[in-house]
């Protein structure tokens, strides 16, 4: 998850505001609080409310590298194994103490929507209006080790709202702590409203 895929996402209607994890907690309040439009940003209640066709694939894929475990291995999920899907991931690796979320490697469609390189960066340097939703949402996954939904929005620089739906999945180096994630965030809704790729 960082700020921009391609991909089957068609909403025909909006998707169930139910959003509690495991703990009981809403995931919606982890979300930044943002004027009401046609796609605020949202964290659902499960993989049920995902309307690309392509999370839902990496999302197959996740599950079919757990091995018996909570979590896939880092070293068990090779972006490279997933052609049509590897220009909208992002890997990334977490530090606590403070928490941080460090971008390991992004697609070229991630590299396309953000406007710059943000390989090894950490996202508390970027400049995007949105980290601090990007961060809790990292967070939140850490902290519950589930695979995280939804769908969010930002403003490019000429002010246009970019809006897309996205995948978070946690890895695993010692099977308890998440040490790294998978993103994936899938843009063709928006770019189907717009009437033609950003």
């Amino acid at each position: 998850m960082a700020r921009a895929a391609r991909g089957g996402f068609l909403a025909t209607e909006r998707p169930s505001r139910r959003a509690i994890d495991k703990a009981g907690v809403s995931r919606a309040k982890c979300a930044a609080s943002m004027p009401e439009t046609p796609h605020p940003n949202l964290i659902y209640a499960s993989i049920a409310d995902v309307q690309s066709r392509d999370i839902a694939e990496l999302h197959d894929y996740w599950r079919a590298k757990l091995a018996g475990r909570a979590m896939p291995r880092p070293g068990d999920v090779d972006p490279e194994g997933l052609p049509a899907l590897r220009h909208g991931m992002v890997l990334a690796d977490y530090s606590d103490r403070p928490f941080r979320v460090r971008y390991r490697a992004a697609g070229a469609t991630q590299l396309h929507y953000s406007g710059e390189d943000f390989n090894g960066r950490f996202l508390d340097e970027m400049n995007w209006t949105e980290k601090h939703l990007l961060s809790r949402t990292h967070e939140t996954m850490c902290r519950t080790k589930v695979p995280i939904f939804g769908r969010y929005q930002w403003d490019f620089r000429d002010g246009l709202e970019g809006f897309s739906e996205f995948g978070l999945f946690p890895l695993s180096a010692d099977g308890a702590t998440v040490t790294s994630g998978i993103a994936f965030d899938d843009y063709s809704f928006f770019e189907q409203a717009l009437g033609r790729a950003r």
